[in-house]
């Protein structure tokens, strides 16, 4: 071969390479959107049952919300409600799991009063999946 044909078949594979690449960016595929869900529980420290807790569900659609047990009764603290706590969040998260959504991360703070022992402890769990 010649110089004159090595330089012509070099712009030929240069032409070829630019030519698939520009073909395969106009038809590269959209990338996926992303949707969110954010899941907070909310429990009461308040005794006597006076609390409010609450288990929200937040996405692009609104969102609803779930009663849960308050963490004290009228003697004091309530393992069962916490146990029935901690069964009504697994039961969501599995139940979201299963519809195809991740844990991506959670996020906890305590809100609370030295002079009246009262408070909530609040966890959001922030679920990431593709939209459909």
């Amino acid at each position: 071969m010649n110089i004159k044909q090595i330089t012509i078949l070099g712009s030929v594979a240069l032409a070829a390479i630019i030519g698939t690449m520009l073909f395969s960016s106009f038809t590269s595929s959209k990338s996926a959107v992303t949707e969110y869900k954010t899941i907070t529980t909310i429990e009461s420290l308040i005794p006597m049952g006076l609390g409010r807790s609450r288990m929200l569900i937040s996405d692009k659609d609104g969102t609803t919300e779930k009663d849960m047990q308050n963490f004290f009764s009228g003697v004091g603290i309530n393992f069962k409600n916490i146990g029935t706590n901690s069964e009504l969040i697994n039961q969501t998260l599995n139940y979201y799991a299963e519809e195809g959504w991740e844990l991506e991360s959670t996020s906890t703070g305590v809100q609370g009063s030295n002079e009246n022992a009262q408070g909530l402890f609040i966890t959001r769990y922030f679920l990431v999946k593709e939209a459909d």
